[in-house]
């Protein structure tokens, strides 16, 4: 995918989630945010080093390695919302308010590369 594409897509994914209720649907708020993330992070290392992975597994790690430390703690934060809402008891209105802040983030970086 292009790296234009990824910024579509992480666009898209995000403005899905805020026609979301965050009461009864967090679960698939943080799931379309994480996605978002997904390919916010594509675009941002498709621009900056002319690669990117196509997965989140080693993600962090591939981060970490091409000098995108403060991106890998931003993806980590969020994947700690992902598997609370999946995996914990992370179920409310205060999860999405945390991922939608990290989100923020996400696109202010991608927003820096875009031309």
């Amino acid at each position: 995918m292009k790296s234009e594409n990824h910024l579509v897509k992480a666009k898209r994914l995000y403005e899905t989630q805020k026609s979301l209720d965050t009461d009864k649907d967090w679960e698939t708020i943080i799931e379309d945010l994480f996605g978002a993330s997904l390919h916010y992070t594509a675009y941002i290392c498709e621009r900056k080093i002319g690669m990117h992975m196509d997965t989140h597994k080693g993600l962090i790690k591939f981060l970490r390695a091409n000098d995108m430390s403060e991106l890998s703690v931003l993806f980590s934060a969020l994947d700690v919302c992902r598997i609370g809402t999946w995996y914990g008891s992370k179920g409310n209105g205060n999860v999405v308010k945390e991922a939608r802040k990290i989100i923020d983030k996400f696109k202010e970086k991608a927003g820096e590369l875009h031309e």
